[in-house]
């Protein structure tokens, strides 16, 4: 399936109206897949990604909920490194944090 010139893709609060998202970006004219890769700087929740046809409200297909959570507040003393995610499914991608600074921010993980 190619998407359309007007086919985007949103994070939206999970539960939320259909009509509602927090940021877009449109897929691509021709394209069969997109990674899109932003800084998540949302209130700690429930989140997920959802993909619109058309310019329109109609949903395609939905992620599995994303979790944002607020890091630790400060690690102690710098340098920091920090698991994004407690537990990973096989084959699934694991990342971490590293901080010079010590400061807390939001991170996300699927």
């Amino acid at each position: 399936m190619l998407f359309s010139p007007s086919d985007w893709l949103s994070i939206s609060a999970l539960g939320s109206s259909d009509y509602s998202y927090l940021t877009y970006v449109y897929v691509g004219s021709g394209q069969t897949s997109k990674v899109w890769t932003r800084w998540v700087a949302y209130a700690p929740g429930a989140y997920e990604y959802r993909l619109y046809e058309n310019n329109g409200y109609n949903v395609l297909a939905r992620s599995e909920p994303l979790s944002i959570y607020a890091a630790p507040a400060a690690c102690g003393t710098p340098p920091c490194v920090d698991a994004l995610a407690a537990a990973v499914r096989p084959g699934a991608t694991a990342s971490a944090s590293v901080s010079k600074h010590g400061q807390a921010h939001p991170w996300a993980h699927p």
